[in-house]
Protein backbone atom coordinates (compact mmCIF):
# COMPACT_ATOMS: atom_id res chain seq x y z
CA UNK A 1 0.00 0.00 0.00
CA UNK A 2 2.97 2.56 0.45
CA UNK A 3 4.53 1.47 -2.86
CA UNK A 4 1.28 2.55 -4.45
CA UNK A 5 0.94 5.46 -2.38
CA UNK A 6 4.56 6.78 -2.89
CA UNK A 7 3.99 5.86 -6.57
CA UNK A 8 1.04 7.52 -6.67
CA UNK A 9 2.68 10.70 -5.65
CA UNK A 10 5.13 10.69 -7.98
CA UNK A 11 2.98 10.55 -10.96
CA UNK A 12 1.39 13.65 -9.61
CA UNK A 13 4.51 15.14 -9.08
CA UNK A 14 5.24 14.62 -12.96
CA UNK A 15 2.33 15.18 -14.24
CA UNK A 16 2.86 18.95 -12.41
CA UNK A 17 5.99 19.47 -13.53
CA UNK A 18 6.51 22.02 -16.39
CA UNK A 19 8.46 21.45 -19.53
CA UNK A 20 11.61 23.55 -21.13
CA UNK A 21 10.27 26.46 -18.40
CA UNK A 22 6.51 25.63 -19.59
CA UNK A 23 3.39 27.10 -17.04
CA UNK A 24 1.00 24.23 -16.10
CA UNK A 25 -1.63 26.91 -16.61
CA UNK A 26 -4.74 25.29 -16.38
CA UNK A 27 -7.36 24.88 -19.09
CA UNK A 28 -9.89 27.42 -19.69
CA UNK A 29 -11.66 26.64 -22.72
CA UNK A 30 -14.89 25.18 -22.90
CA UNK A 31 -16.43 23.34 -25.74
CA UNK A 32 -19.79 23.77 -26.83
CA UNK A 33 -21.48 25.72 -30.17
CA UNK A 34 -21.41 29.20 -30.42
CA UNK A 35 -25.42 30.46 -31.27
CA UNK A 36 -23.35 33.57 -32.85
CA UNK A 37 -20.50 31.33 -34.86
CA UNK A 38 -21.26 32.39 -38.26
CA UNK A 39 -21.96 36.53 -36.95
CA UNK A 40 -18.88 36.33 -35.23
CA UNK A 41 -17.12 34.61 -37.52
CA UNK A 42 -17.93 36.72 -40.77
CA UNK A 43 -17.30 39.94 -38.97
CA UNK A 44 -13.81 38.57 -38.06
CA UNK A 45 -13.24 38.00 -41.46
CA UNK A 46 -14.32 41.34 -42.19
CA UNK A 47 -11.78 42.97 -39.82
CA UNK A 48 -8.86 40.85 -41.25
CA UNK A 49 -5.65 42.69 -42.49
CA UNK A 50 -3.71 41.03 -45.19
CA UNK A 51 -0.15 41.51 -45.03
CA UNK A 52 3.25 40.17 -46.88
CA UNK A 53 4.94 37.50 -46.50
CA UNK A 54 8.34 37.32 -44.92
CA UNK A 55 10.23 37.11 -41.65
CA UNK A 56 8.36 38.70 -38.73
CA UNK A 57 9.16 39.09 -34.69
CA UNK A 58 5.60 38.69 -32.69
CA UNK A 59 6.19 40.59 -29.65
CA UNK A 60 3.04 40.64 -26.67
CA UNK A 61 2.31 44.20 -26.32
CA UNK A 62 1.17 43.52 -22.41
CA UNK A 63 3.99 41.78 -21.45
CA UNK A 64 6.82 42.14 -23.76
CA UNK A 65 7.49 38.85 -24.35
CA UNK A 66 8.75 37.70 -27.82
CA UNK A 67 6.80 34.19 -29.22
CA UNK A 68 9.67 31.89 -29.75
CA UNK A 69 10.42 28.24 -30.46
CA UNK A 70 12.24 25.81 -28.60
CA UNK A 71 13.88 23.54 -31.05
CA UNK A 72 14.67 20.74 -28.34
CA UNK A 73 10.70 19.26 -27.92
CA UNK A 74 9.02 21.86 -30.34
CA UNK A 75 7.43 24.29 -28.23
CA UNK A 76 5.80 27.67 -29.31
CA UNK A 77 5.79 29.85 -25.99
CA UNK A 78 6.48 33.56 -25.14
CA UNK A 79 10.04 34.11 -24.05
CA UNK A 80 10.59 34.97 -20.42
CA UNK A 81 11.24 38.59 -20.00
CA UNK A 82 14.64 39.70 -19.12
CA UNK A 83 16.56 36.70 -20.07
CA UNK A 84 18.70 36.50 -23.56
CA UNK A 85 16.36 34.91 -25.56
CA UNK A 86 13.69 37.51 -25.58
CA UNK A 87 15.05 39.71 -28.16
CA UNK A 88 14.74 39.56 -31.29
CA UNK A 89 16.93 35.79 -33.22
CA UNK A 90 16.73 32.54 -34.46
CA UNK A 91 14.20 31.41 -32.39
CA UNK A 92 11.78 34.32 -32.42
CA UNK A 93 11.73 35.24 -35.99
CA UNK A 94 9.07 33.39 -37.96
CA UNK A 95 8.18 32.79 -41.15
CA UNK A 96 4.29 34.26 -42.18
CA UNK A 97 3.30 33.08 -45.72
CA UNK A 98 0.08 33.83 -47.20
CA UNK A 99 -2.79 31.03 -48.03
CA UNK A 100 -3.84 31.65 -51.67
CA UNK A 101 -7.02 33.90 -52.26
CA UNK A 102 -7.80 34.37 -48.69
CA UNK A 103 -6.42 36.38 -45.67
CA UNK A 104 -5.17 33.52 -43.40
CA UNK A 105 -1.65 32.81 -42.73
CA UNK A 106 0.41 30.19 -41.68
CA UNK A 107 3.05 30.49 -38.77
CA UNK A 108 5.85 28.85 -39.46
CA UNK A 109 9.82 27.86 -38.07
CA UNK A 110 12.95 25.22 -38.98
CA UNK A 111 13.88 23.37 -36.14
CA UNK A 112 17.44 22.69 -35.50
CA UNK A 113 17.02 19.40 -37.14
CA UNK A 114 15.64 20.70 -40.73
CA UNK A 115 11.97 19.68 -39.93
CA UNK A 116 9.72 22.60 -40.66
CA UNK A 117 7.08 23.01 -37.78
CA UNK A 118 3.60 25.09 -37.83
CA UNK A 119 2.12 26.94 -35.28
CA UNK A 120 -1.17 24.42 -34.93
CA UNK A 121 -4.39 24.49 -32.90
CA UNK A 122 -4.65 21.88 -30.65
CA UNK A 123 -7.84 20.19 -29.60
CA UNK A 124 -8.59 18.62 -26.51
CA UNK A 125 -11.59 17.02 -24.52
CA UNK A 126 -13.14 18.81 -22.32
CA UNK A 127 -15.63 16.65 -19.62
CA UNK A 128 -19.25 16.55 -20.54
CA UNK A 129 -18.54 20.30 -22.68
CA UNK A 130 -17.29 17.60 -25.20
CA UNK A 131 -14.13 19.44 -26.49
CA UNK A 132 -12.35 22.80 -27.76
CA UNK A 133 -9.36 24.35 -28.72
CA UNK A 134 -7.00 25.20 -26.18
CA UNK A 135 -3.59 26.27 -26.85
CA UNK A 136 -1.35 26.63 -29.96
CA UNK A 137 1.56 24.52 -30.95
CA UNK A 138 3.92 23.14 -33.16
CA UNK A 139 3.42 20.22 -35.65
CA UNK A 140 4.84 19.43 -39.22
CA UNK A 141 3.34 21.70 -41.92
CA UNK A 142 0.74 20.20 -43.42
CA UNK A 143 -0.49 23.74 -45.47
CA UNK A 144 1.26 25.67 -48.37
CA UNK A 145 4.87 23.76 -48.22
CA UNK A 146 7.13 25.21 -50.53
CA UNK A 147 8.15 21.70 -51.67
CA UNK A 148 4.60 20.85 -53.16
CA UNK A 149 2.83 22.66 -55.85
CA UNK A 150 0.30 24.84 -54.00
CA UNK A 151 -3.12 24.44 -55.90
CA UNK A 152 -5.01 28.11 -56.31
CA UNK A 153 -7.92 26.53 -57.42
CA UNK A 154 -8.40 24.34 -53.72
CA UNK A 155 -10.64 25.33 -51.31
CA UNK A 156 -10.30 24.25 -47.33
CA UNK A 157 -12.61 21.82 -46.10
CA UNK A 158 -14.06 22.97 -42.25
CA UNK A 159 -15.89 20.27 -40.33
CA UNK A 160 -17.81 20.89 -37.26
CA UNK A 161 -16.79 17.77 -35.01
CA UNK A 162 -13.76 16.79 -34.20
CA UNK A 163 -13.50 13.64 -36.16
CA UNK A 164 -10.41 13.74 -37.10
CA UNK A 165 -7.93 11.66 -35.31
CA UNK A 166 -4.36 14.29 -34.25
CA UNK A 167 -1.60 12.06 -34.03
CA UNK A 168 0.34 14.54 -32.98
CA UNK A 169 -1.84 15.59 -29.96
CA UNK A 170 -0.08 12.18 -28.19
CA UNK A 171 3.44 12.66 -29.52
CA UNK A 172 3.96 16.33 -30.50
CA UNK A 173 7.08 15.81 -31.30
CA UNK A 174 6.67 13.39 -34.47
CA UNK A 175 9.65 13.19 -36.95
CA UNK A 176 8.80 8.96 -37.59
CA UNK A 177 6.68 8.14 -40.49
CA UNK A 178 3.30 6.12 -40.40
CA UNK A 179 2.92 2.73 -41.86
CA UNK A 180 0.08 2.46 -43.50
CA UNK A 181 -0.75 -1.43 -44.66
CA UNK A 182 -2.27 -2.80 -48.20
CA UNK A 183 -5.25 -5.32 -47.98
CA UNK A 184 -2.85 -7.96 -48.37
CA UNK A 185 -0.49 -6.71 -44.95
CA UNK A 186 2.32 -5.22 -47.17
CA UNK A 187 3.09 -1.91 -46.47
CA UNK A 188 1.92 0.40 -49.43
CA UNK A 189 3.59 3.46 -48.71
CA UNK A 190 4.66 5.69 -45.31
CA UNK A 191 3.58 9.40 -45.16
CA UNK A 192 2.49 11.43 -41.77
CA UNK A 193 -0.64 11.56 -40.43
CA UNK A 194 -2.22 14.51 -42.20
CA UNK A 195 -3.41 17.58 -39.97
CA UNK A 196 -6.45 19.86 -41.01
CA UNK A 197 -5.32 22.55 -42.87
CA UNK A 198 -7.61 25.40 -41.03
CA UNK A 199 -6.09 24.02 -37.79
CA UNK A 200 -2.54 25.57 -39.18
CA UNK A 201 -4.11 28.65 -41.16
CA UNK A 202 -4.16 31.96 -38.66
CA UNK A 203 -6.29 35.21 -38.93
CA UNK A 204 -4.61 38.57 -38.45
CA UNK A 205 -6.97 41.27 -37.19
CA UNK A 206 -5.20 44.70 -37.53
CA UNK A 207 -5.55 47.15 -33.78
CA UNK A 208 -5.56 50.98 -33.78
CA UNK A 209 -4.85 53.01 -36.63
CA UNK A 210 -4.22 51.92 -39.82
CA UNK A 211 -0.55 52.26 -39.83
CA UNK A 212 -0.29 50.03 -36.95
CA UNK A 213 1.44 46.96 -36.31
CA UNK A 214 -0.28 44.95 -33.46
CA UNK A 215 -2.27 42.68 -34.25
CA UNK A 216 -5.08 40.13 -32.76
CA UNK A 217 -3.96 36.77 -33.97
CA UNK A 218 -7.02 34.18 -34.73
CA UNK A 219 -7.54 30.54 -34.96
CA UNK A 220 -8.89 29.64 -38.21
CA UNK A 221 -10.30 26.08 -36.88
CA UNK A 222 -13.60 26.71 -35.43
CA UNK A 223 -13.82 30.39 -36.22
CA UNK A 224 -17.68 30.14 -37.58
CA UNK A 225 -19.02 27.13 -35.28
CA UNK A 226 -17.57 27.93 -31.65
CA UNK A 227 -16.46 30.99 -29.85
CA UNK A 228 -13.19 32.50 -31.88
CA UNK A 229 -9.87 31.97 -30.37
CA UNK A 230 -6.95 34.19 -30.21
CA UNK A 231 -2.99 33.74 -29.31
CA UNK A 232 -2.40 34.96 -25.60
CA UNK A 233 0.69 35.54 -23.69
CA UNK A 234 0.12 32.70 -21.50
CA UNK A 235 2.34 29.83 -21.88
CA UNK A 236 0.49 26.52 -21.85
CA UNK A 237 1.92 22.96 -21.98
CA UNK A 238 4.14 22.20 -24.95
CA UNK A 239 2.60 25.92 -26.08
CA UNK A 240 0.85 28.74 -25.52
CA UNK A 241 -2.42 29.26 -24.47
CA UNK A 242 -5.96 30.50 -26.35
CA UNK A 243 -8.20 32.71 -25.43
CA UNK A 244 -11.71 33.54 -26.39
CA UNK A 245 -11.65 36.93 -28.36
CA UNK A 246 -14.06 38.37 -30.41
CA UNK A 247 -13.38 41.35 -32.96
CA UNK A 248 -13.88 43.84 -30.33
CA UNK A 249 -12.38 42.77 -27.51
CA UNK A 250 -9.86 45.25 -26.14
CA UNK A 251 -7.35 43.26 -24.29
CA UNK A 252 -3.62 44.08 -25.02
CA UNK A 253 -2.50 40.50 -23.74
CA UNK A 254 -4.06 39.53 -27.16
CA UNK A 255 -2.35 42.08 -29.27
CA UNK A 256 1.07 41.51 -30.59
CA UNK A 257 3.49 43.61 -32.01
CA UNK A 258 4.40 42.50 -35.61
CA UNK A 259 7.79 44.17 -37.11
CA UNK A 260 8.93 42.61 -40.73
CA UNK A 261 12.41 41.61 -40.17
CA UNK A 262 13.02 40.64 -43.98
CA UNK A 263 12.07 38.38 -47.37
CA UNK A 264 11.68 34.63 -47.38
Amino acid sequence: MLFKTLVSVALIALCSVSVQGQSSAPNTCKGGVNPNGAKDGDAIIKASAKIKDGLYTLQNVKSGSFLSFVSTGNIISPAKRHTQINTYNQWTTWTLRTHPKSNYVSIRMVNDVGHEKCASTRWITNGSDGGCDDAAVMWQCEVDNTKTKRDLNSTLTFQDEEDDFDYEDLIPDVHEEVEVPSEDGRNLTKRYVPVRHDKQLWVLQKVGSRHSNEFKIYSLAHLWDMVPRCLSTTPGWRGTLLADCYVNTGSTSLYWKMTRRGHK
